[in-house]
């Protein structure tokens, strides 16, 4: 079976802030390597005056379009100047733009009005993106709680894959940490992340807590718990690969298992710096009404804490 790519529609919000263009680099990235499309949105906030939101719409539009250009033609260009060597800047880009928009990668630019995260996930839903990537915004954090930003909203509200992005894309994702706790929202998540990261090296970790209830006492005791949880942990990798594969028609990962004693987010954060991680991917809980308005989930806590860029998955509504 032919490998498929996973990720065929990427939706990046931007402000067109500095901060933000770490996550605009690693999109056109991802859009390269896997042939997607590519929508850029910015959105205008839909408390600003008419007047005033058109003329920041048409600058927006401006702006987008030429940060657009220049990073299709610096990704272009370096095949296209060993063949079409000596042509003007201008002629290039127009050169460039012109295949963007009939090659294998297209670029499409989108400016709306309105509630930022509303837009976001209504944008999300309508192209069908496969992710929805973001930049670090403000956050508010008040003990391990991460209050107001955008992206919180984005991943409390939206069915789709969203990745933080926080770090320059200087390379591919080559080290990707998951966490698991077995759940079918961890699956999908390991999912995602073997079909949309083929090539890169993976780290398996599910932590657990020996003072939870009924969990066994002692060092033989704990031992014996830890080696079961490692067989379950490779049957839960096995089935979720076999699984992707028949999907996507991959190749076998290179896969590491851990289990570790301790918090979830404290052992992520360990082996984030003892492996040099470049992407942590986390599943989260479908959750509705109320309960979709809680705080302090183990996602939230990564994007909000982490170094690394971090990909949190949704279940996505059918």
């Amino acid at each position: 079976m032919s490998q498929s790519s996973r990720l065929q529609r990427l939706l990046i919000a931007t402000d067109l802030s500095i901060r933000a263009e770490h996550a605009f680099n690693r999109a056109v990235q991802l859009a390269l390597q896997n042939n997607a499309k590519l929508t850029v949105l910015h959105v205008i906030p839909d408390e600003l005056e008419p007047t005033f939101s058109e003329a920041l719409k048409e600058q927006a539009r401006k702006a987008l379009e030429s940060l657009v250009a220049q990073a299709i033609a610096k990704g272009e260009l370096q095949v296209e100047i060993a063949i079409k060597g000596g042509l003007d800047r201008e002629q290039i880009m127009k050169q460039v733009a012109q295949a963007a928009a009939h090659g294998e990668t297209s670029v499409e630019v989108r400016i709306e009005p309105g509630s930022i995260y509303d837009i976001i996930n209504e944008t999300a839903a309508a192209i069908g993106a496969d992710l929805v990537i973001c930049g670090v915004h403000h956050k508010l954090i008040i003990g391990d709680e991460w209050l107001g930003s955008t992206i919180d909203r984005v991943l409390r509200f939206g069915n789709r894959p969203v990745l933080v992005v926080k770090k320059p894309a200087e390379k591919a994702y080559e080290k990707i940490l998951v966490g698991t706790d077995f759940s079918e929202q961890a699956a999908e998540a390991l999912r995602f992340a073997f079909a949309a990261f083929p090539s890169a090296n993976f780290t398996l970790v599910n932590a657990f807590e020996s003072s939870l209830p009924g969990f066994l006492k002692g060092a033989e005791a704990s031992s014996q718990a830890i080696d079961k949880r490692l067989d379950e942990l490779r049957q839960f990798s096995e089935t979720v690969l076999a699984r992707t594969k028949a999907d996507f028609g991959i190749a076998d990962p290179k896969v590491e298992h851990i289990v570790r004693e301790g918090d979830a987010l404290a052992v992520l954060q360990q082996l984030v710096e003892e492996r040099d991680i470049d992407l942590t991917v986390v599943g989260t809980h479908g959750r509705t009404g109320l309960r979709r308005a809680i705080l302090g989930s183990v996602s939230e806590s990564a994007i909000a804490k982490l170094p690394c860029d971090v990909l949190a998955t949704r279940p996505q509504i059918k």
